[in-house]
């Protein structure tokens, strides 16, 4: 259901093979590939990958503090992520697509 409901409609439009976004970030999430691209995935961005984040873990809770995935999307909590991380690079996704209440709290669960 993620991947339907918001990585096809809110990501997959930059984080797909070839783009220059999949190719900086080393993400593509389209439904071939985005598992295997996200969990127990170290992060390209070389700050997060020193803070010990991993792009998704498998260890509920507990994981999700060290998603750099949910950093990156978490748009509620942009103060925390620019002022605490701010070599994370931007809130994706990027422009006025952010995700809504709804979607932030689904991928939360």
């Amino acid at each position: 259901m993620i991947q339907e409901q918001i990585l096809n409609t809110k990501c997959v439009s930059c984080h797909v093979a070839g783009s220059s976004q999949a190719k900086q970030s080393g993400l593509v999430l389209t439904a071939d590939i985005a598992y295997e691209s996200l969990i127990n995935k170290t992060p390209n961005n070389n700050a997060a990958a020193l803070d010990g984040y991993v792009l998704l873990g498998t260890d509920g809770l507990e994981s999700l503090y060290k998603s750099f995935f949910w950093e990156k999307v978490n748009a509620p909590n942009q103060e925390h992520f620019y002022e605490d991380h701010p070599e994370y690079g931007e809130i994706m996704p990027p422009g006025n697509v952010l995700l809504t209440n709804g979607e932030i709290a689904f991928l939360q669960q």
